[in-house]
């Protein structure tokens, strides 16, 4: 009887042990769910942009694709995927279509508008002080995906996009797309329980300080030329296509608005200008009209994106530079 009377109570323990664990986890994901409805987290937006919006592709190249017809609203701004895969509506295929000058953008969340209204992003600004002119019809389509590199969008452009015919191809390259990125679809706990995500991003981070001292050593280590020839690859991939087919190719390159002042981070533009001019693609940078500006330029909830101000100032750069 005490043999049978021991083994209950280390039963009853261990099933002690596990209801507690297990209730603790739940209290969590409850606590987390609550929270995150109320008090917006840019983490955890980012990852409901994942969940909501994108779906792995078939090309490991590319990683994943927008969630074609999906929409969310994510940091309190409503995001419309349309039926080729881009921000926007199926009216902007449409016109296209009866478009008489065309223009595509590629590149990643910045591209996409992370965080501002899409009437108030780059490519619908832009757009619009393009059409004062009433003899011309411009169209302007958004291919900004988010957590894309210059592989990414490049490979995305040639297999997903490129049957559009565009006139001229903006590839919005922004200071960390040499990047070397992992291909991650994440599983069933990351991808659907806001605790599981949470110590995903916490380990992340913690691996990435192990290895790196700062943000320029990070960008640095990508720059380095036996890693910057990945980069270098995709924008010869790009260049002979848009040579092939009669495309006006235009590399702009986006700083990280948290470092405009930061003449170290001045050698990444410059290497990228040259590699540009190696491979025969025009080249604007946005980086000193965006230093001249007195107001914000981050988007809100602890987000480094760049804000609508920034959006009105970037797509101004590029109207004057069409012009010219």
């Amino acid at each position: 009887m005490k043999h049978h009377s021991k083994k209950n109570k280390i039963l009853y323990n261990f099933f002690l042990i596990g209801f507690s664990v297990f209730f603790s986890l739940v209290s969590l994901e409850g606590f987390l769910i609550i929270k995150n409805k109320f008090i917006i987290n840019y983490d955890t937006e980012m990852w409901k942009y994942s969940k909501l919006l994108k779906v792995k592709s078939s090309n490991n190249l590319i990683n994943h694709v927008h969630l074609k017809g999906a929409n969310a609203r994510l940091q309190n701004i409503d995001i419309n995927i349309n039926s080729m895969g881009m921000r926007g509506t199926e009216k902007d295929l449409l016109e296209w279509n009866n478009a008489k000058k065309k223009i595509l953008f590629i590149g990643s969340s910045i591209t996409l508008g992370w965080g501002v209204e899409e009437k108030l992003t780059l490519t619908s600004i832009l757009e619009n002080k393009l059409n004062t002119d009433q003899d011309k019809f411009w169209k302007i389509l958004n291919g900004g995906i988010g957590n894309y590199n210059t592989q990414r969008y490049v490979i995305n452009y040639i297999k997903n996009f490129k049957q559009l015919q565009p006139e001229i191809v903006f590839i919005q390259y922004f200071l960390n797309d040499s990047e070397i990125l992992q291909n991650s679809y994440g599983n069933i706990f990351t991808r659907n329980f806001h605790l599981a995500a949470l110590l995903w991003k916490y380990v992340s981070i913690k691996k990435d300080s192990s290895k790196f001292v700062n943000v320029y050593d990070y960008y640095d280590y990508f720059y380095q030329e036996e890693r910057f020839v990945n980069t270098k690859k995709y924008l010869s991939i790009m260049s002979a296509d848009c040579k092939k087919n009669k495309i006006r190719c235009v590399l702009v390159y986006t700083p990280d608005i948290q470092f405009l002042t930061n003449k170290k981070f001045n050698k990444f533009e410059k290497k990228v200008e040259r590699t540009s001019k190696e491979l025969n693609l025009e080249f604007v940078s946005l980086t000193e009209e965006l230093k001249k500006s007195k107001k914000p330029l981050k988007n809100n909830y602890n987000d480094n994106h760049p804000n609508y101000i920034a959006h009105e100032i970037m797509s101004t750069t590029l109207y004057n530079f069409l012009l010219n």
